[in-house]
């Protein structure tokens, strides 16, 4: 499930429960469509997911590329949901190292 608002200049989109390859088919095209019209930097509040899959790592790299560099934001992350930033080397290169 995901929340979307406009506030402060930023694009909040606060995610929760298991993000898996099926809840992400479903939130991917209103997810991107509102990332391109808000046209702002794009925060992913992860304070409530238990768990991402490789779905939902693809949804943030499409989301890193329409932003730019420096415009997505993932703060609350969950030891094992860092983990599998880590792994992935994703957290490099979205400096959440």
């Amino acid at each position: 499930m995901v929340d979307m608002t406009e506030k402060d200049g930023k694009l909040y989109c606060a995610f929760s429960g298991r993000l898996d390859s099926t809840l992400c088919a479903g939130i991917e095209t209103p997810l991107m469509e509102k990332v391109i019209a808000a046209d702002l930097p794009v925060v992913f509040d992860m304070t409530d997911v238990e768990f991402v899959s490789s779905s939902f790592l693809r949804l943030v790299i499409q989301t890193a590329k329409k932003v730019g560099r420096g415009n997505l934001f993932l703060p609350h992350l969950s030891e094992s949901v860092r983990q599998v930033f880590l792994i992935s080397g994703l957290d490099e290169q979205l400096g959440l190292s």
